[in-house]
């Protein structure tokens, strides 16, 4: 028996788990983890951590996947393979695939999603599916490596990116004067807006009509848009919140990370590894940075209240969505749900006829998912 002490008072127990051995392949981006594991499994669900990772692999294998879960954009027929951000795999899902292939699995030691993933795995290896983890930074606790039986396998990427640490914007100015075509990515400590392109636009020289913003709180057609122009070129800068942190393989050259006092260092290594890509240079920048100004932060408190708490009558609890958010404007924006759709499904469910505005907002979500179906083809 194994017991997550280090997260949760719950105990995992591994009785009933077939005893092969769990591979983990290590290795930073652009040492073909991802493909590795895909290429070998007959068929398959991806776990990962973040929409955006969703995506993108979505996007770099869609002829092998054809479902997507993200929480906000549920697509497919189930015809195909699946990833999902980090949820509760039920035995259906579990069921139906050979193989889970969890993305980014250092979060087996995180406080918030390890108990989750650890429990997902034990439940596949119990059905006697194939588990393969992947990570590149691999700060997976000991404990769960011998409990189940991790083989580490180290890839390299087919070429070195060099890793430059800058020490002054000042070194970001000289370097765009010099490499104008360069593309700089920027981590800011709040959810990026206008404001935030003006100044980055500004102070770097960039044209701002070569610059766009990505973040949670941006409908996912344009998120999705955004984060292919950029790797075609279209774009120079992109300014993003956290949602590009974990393991997208961004073209970024240069990459410029304001001081967040909430990341821990393994995220703000992840930020740094976003800078240079095997397929696009052979050199890249980062910078730490401690901005943004004042001003620029006391333009970007937006409070967003939200409440768990029973809606309507109908405790969430109930529906088996312990996590779920609801604004306490009641949805007159469906952006501000994390399951919007989800809940508007489970209330239809129970017989409960949507507000008008409601309505309105579940409609706004079918024709956004609809847009993002046709970006994915």
């Amino acid at each position: 028996m194994f017991t997550d002490t280090l997260h949760t008072e719950k105990e995992v127990t591994l009785e009933g788990c077939n005893t092969t051995s769990t591979p983990l392949y290590l290795g930073g981006t652009g040492c073909g983890k991802t493909y590795r594991a895909i290429s070998q499994s007959q068929s398959f669900v991806i776990s990962v951590p973040t929409r955006q990772l969703a995506y993108e692999i979505a996007l770099d294998y869609k002829e092998k996947i054809s479902d997507i879960h993200t929480g906000e954009v549920h697509l497919g027929d189930g015809s195909m393979n699946m990833v999902c951000v980090y949820e509760n795999l039920n035995d259906e899902v579990i069921n139906k695939y050979d193989t889970l292939i969890v993305d980014e699995a250092h979060f087996l030691g995180d406080e918030q999603r390890g108990a989750l993933l650890l429990q997902n795995i034990v439940n596949a290896k119990r059905k006697g599916k194939e588990v393969i983890l992947l990570t590149a930074t691999d700060t997976i606790p000991k404990e769960l490596k011998e409990a189940l039986s991790i083989k580490e396998e180290i890839l390299t990427p087919y070429k070195k990116v060099q890793k430059i640490e800058l020490e002054e914007i000042g070194d970001i100015q000289n370097l765009l004067k010099r490499e104008p075509h360069l593309k700089v990515l920027v981590f800011t400590k709040y959810s990026p807006n206008q404001r935030d392109l003006e100044l980055y636009s500004e102070m770097l020289g960039v044209d701002i009509d070569k610059t766009e913003t990505l973040s949670a709180n941006i409908p996912t057609a344009k998120r999705l848009k955004t984060q292919i122009a950029f790797k075609k070129g279209e774009l120079q800068m992109v300014v993003s919140s956290n949602v590009l942190a974990q393991g997208v393989n961004f073209p970024a050259d240069i990459v410029l990370i304001e001081y967040n006092e909430w990341d821990e260092w393994e995220i703000v290594q992840q930020k740094i590894g976003r800078a240079g890509r095997p397929q696009f240079c052979d050199k890249a920048y980062y910078f730490l940075h401690h901005l943004p100004t004042k001003e620029v932060k006391e333009a970007n408190k937006v409070i967003r209240k939200t409440t768990r708490v029973t809606y309507r009558g109908i405790s969430i609890q109930e529906g088996g969505f312990e996590d779920f958010e609801i604004p306490t404007n009641r949805c007159k924006e469906y952006r501000n749900f994390k399951y919007s759709k989800r809940f508007f499904l489970f209330l239809k469910r129970k017989g409960i006829k949507l507000l008008p505005h409601e309505e309105k907002a579940y409609r706004r979500i079918l024709k956004e998912e609809y847009k993002v179906k046709e970006i994915l083809k």
